[in-house]
């Protein structure tokens, strides 16, 4: 089995963003404010779980329970697909 790094959680999350219409970046720094909206990885007391800016004063919910890389990548993983699959749905 693949060892799952932090780049792994980039890339899904970043695939995550662009799914939903978010941006890429976390922090926009020509107004100085947080990009509400966008989806990343937190990583604290070794576990690690998918937040979401939720406004532009950096507050965050958390969408994820706190895991180990592997779990909450797979759980990215799983949402991807799953709009993914609803994408195409709809463009039947």
């Amino acid at each position: 089995m693949e060892r799952i790094t932090t780049k792994h959680l980039d890339v899904m999350t970043n695939r995550l963003n662009k799914l939903v219409g978010a941006e890429l970046e976390t922090w926009n720094k020509e107004t100085g404010k947080s990009n509400a909206g966008t989806y990343y990885v937190q990583g604290a007391y070794g576990g690690y779980r998918l937040e979401r800016i939720a406004n532009d004063g950096g507050g965050a919910s958390d969408i994820t329970t706190f895991g180990t890389k592997r779990e909450v990548y797979e759980q990215i993983k799983t949402a991807v697909t799953v709009l993914e699959l609803h994408t195409r749905i709809r463009e039947y």
